[in-house]
């Protein structure tokens, strides 16, 4: 899809406390594996899987980035009828040509959930948002992503922030950008 910018590698079953429906419990939701092969950042991906007797299934996935795949999971946890053969999967992407991670003025590194952050520029930083995904055994688990605000991180200071919300695996960092939005 997205002229082969991103890959769909699958269509299938997940008993899940669904991260992309708020946590909500659910058995066989509808789940959709994907890579992002392209060599920019994915911002932001919708899909909609129509099967054959006209049920749709639809998917969202923010800041994936180049070359990470991802499992996300039906949006309203609706079920997924694996007897039903699916006819098509479509969606609309924006991607970023770098990463948002603000690389040359600060240094991350992860432990798990505890994620250090290192100002190697010369300036401080303020008021700031650290973006992450739950990374298990490798590959996004959910389209959603998780914000910790960050107030300031002086020149040449190193500071650790939990993102306790990737408790199933890993955090992943995907994005720090101001907190009003503008890079």
């Amino acid at each position: 899809l997205e002229e082969g910018g991103v890959t769909v590698t699958s269509l299938f079953q997940s008993t899940i406390f669904n991260p992309d429906c708020g946590d909500a419990e659910g058995e066989n939701i509808a789940s959709l594996g994907f890579t992002n092969t392209s060599e920019r950042h994915l911002a932001r991906c919708e899909f909609t899987a129509v099967l054959t007797d006209g049920t749709q299934y639809h998917f969202l996935a923010e800041d994936i980035p180049a070359g990470q795949s991802a499992s996300v999971f039906e949006t309203d946890n609706a079920a997924l009828d694996a007897a039903v053969p699916c006819e098509s999967i479509t969606c609309t992407a924006e991607f970023e040509e770098a990463a948002p991670l603000m690389a040359d003025q600060i240094q991350v590194s992860v432990q798990g959930t505890q994620v250090t952050l290192t100002n190697i520029g010369g300036a401080d930083l303020t008021n700031l948002v650290v973006t992450c995904h739950c990374l298990l055994d490798g590959a996004v688990f959910g389209g959603t992503t998780y914000s910790y605000p960050m107030e300031a991180l002086p020149a040449g200071e190193t500071l650790t922030l939990s993102a306790e919300d990737c408790y199933l695996g890993e955090a992943a960092v995907v994005r720090i950008a101001p907190a009003n939005g503008n890079e």
